[in-house]
């Protein structure tokens, strides 16, 4: 009982997920691959991040090389 309990719970759980994900606004797919700090869509590949050639360093962002 216990473990059905915990089922359907797991169940509600990813419903409730899933309804409060956001839809990509070029093709309205709710498919989003697994990023911590950026949202970019299964279907058609579109990304909240732009994509530069090279990233720069900020002005005052220091590095320490070996």
């Amino acid at each position: 009982m216990i473990a059905a309990l915990a089922l359907s719970i797991l169940l509600l759980l990813e419903l409730a997920r899933r309804g409060l994900e956001p839809e990509c606004p070029s093709c309205g797919a709710k498919h989003w691959t697994a990023h911590s700090t950026q949202l970019q869509c299964n279907s058609c590949g579109w990304s909240n991040v732009a994509h530069a050639a090279k990233a720069e360093p900020n002005q005052y962002e220091f590095g320490l090389t070996a």
